[in-house]
């Protein structure tokens, strides 16, 4: 099996999303592929601002949100995908997590660590969705269903011994889809 990853400027814009997926359906004609990849180019360093302005209160969650929901619909009608709303649905959950940093003004490494992962989840499901609308079946998979499992130390993780070997094991088939996975992220032994 090849693993392929591409980084945020690969996944930038509809038209950079456009190439990757025809990259990714090309290599699938060649045997089995795995797919990781990064936020949209940019929505990283967004997601770390909204954290510390929603932390600092000197911008409230829904307009955070608002603004993070806007780039990805954006994107998602560009590349004219159906069920936007379910594609961007994990912001509902984002939202939800700077609230409660505005509330109590806090932002643990944990929390820091929750917000930014969003820019890769977003990422794995528009490209999946955009790859199954094309004929390219494909399924949006998060790190650690597949057994990127890393130890608590939030900002800076490293990997848990046997995850290589985990790994093979919980992937989805990719004869069936492309697996898309999250970069950057995985979950501690506690979830």
């Amino acid at each position: 099996m090849i693993v392929m990853k591409f980084g945020g400027t690969s996944v930038g814009t509809p038209e950079a999303i456009m190439r990757t997926a025809a990259i990714i359906a090309a290599a699938r004609q060649k045997g089995p592929i795995a797919v990781v990849v990064s936020a949209l180019s940019g929505i990283t360093d967004r997601l770390l601002s909204a954290a510390e302005e929603a932390r600092s209160r000197d911008t409230k969650p829904s307009v955070l949100v608002s603004d993070l929901q806007g780039h990805h619909r954006r994107c998602c009608e560009a590349l004219e995908l159906d069920d936007i709303e379910r594609i961007i649905a994990p912001l509902d959950e984002l939202s939800e997590v700077l609230s409660g940093i505005y509330s109590l003004r806090e932002l643990t490494e944990r929390s820091r660590d929750f917000v930014v992962s969003h820019g890769e989840l977003l990422s794995s499901r528009i490209l999946a969705a955009y790859l199954n609308q094309t004929g390219c079946p494909a399924l949006a998979v998060r790190a650690w269903e597949v057994g990127l499992i890393t130890d608590a130390n939030h900002g800076n993780a490293a990997i848990a011994e046997g995850t290589w070997t985990a790994i093979p094991q919980l992937l989805p088939d990719p004869e069936v889809a492309v697996p898309i996975i999250t970069g950057f992220v995985g979950a501690s032994p506690a979830g």
